[in-house]
């Protein structure tokens, strides 16, 4: 079917066979929120900001146990009572306290994208825009494609920890 053709064509005669952007209809640029769709994310934000709180408090706690573990370490080794802390390896509060740092260092990106977040719903209940809402869905999204990423690199990391622990462990048997 040739452009020319597809005037006399109704809008509607295509919508569930092909894209519009293939037919030349232009998709509408706002999409209108409806009054239970704004009450439905605005019952969302006092949640979204408990749970900004509580990875913020999570980042706080790691970034203590990390700080704890290199004192541990530094007093350790200072007073001869590495042994008892650590079980005698050589530098194990600094690695300790190098996760723990890291972790503390990962937890703060959604804290953020988070908090954005319940703002932007807060914002979009007051001004009802739709630049509002978009925001809102950009801290979002911003925020799962995070946690997605951490995710994978997460099963990444285990199942390399697993593959490493299984060959020391089997060179171990073979080396008896």
């Amino acid at each position: 079917m040739d452009e020319d053709s597809m005037d006399s064509v109704p809008d509607n005669t295509f919508r569930e066979e092909v894209k519009p952007v293939d037919i030349g209809i232009e998709q509408p640029e706002e999409i209108l929120l409806t009054a239970d769709g704004r009450k439905f994310l605005n019952q969302t934000r006092p949640w979204v900001r408990f749970m900004a709180i509580i990875v913020f408090i999570g980042a706080a706690v790691s970034l203590l146990v990390g700080l704890m573990s290199f004192l541990f370490e530094v007093t350790g080794s200072l007073f001869g009572a590495q042994d008892e802390v650590f079980g005698g390896l050589r530098g194990g509060g600094f690695i300790l306290g190098l996760v723990y740092f890291v972790l503390a260092i990962l937890y703060i990106p959604p804290g953020i994208f988070l908090t954005r977040y319940a703002s932007a719903i807060r914002t979009l209940e007051s001004t009802g825009t739709s630049k509002a809402l978009e925001n809102a869905l950009k801290y979002q999204k911003s925020f799962w494609r995070y946690i997605g990423m951490l995710t994978v690199v997460s099963l990444i990391v285990a199942a390399a920890v697993i593959a490493f622990s299984f060959a020391i462990a089997l060179f171990m048997v073979v080396n008896r």
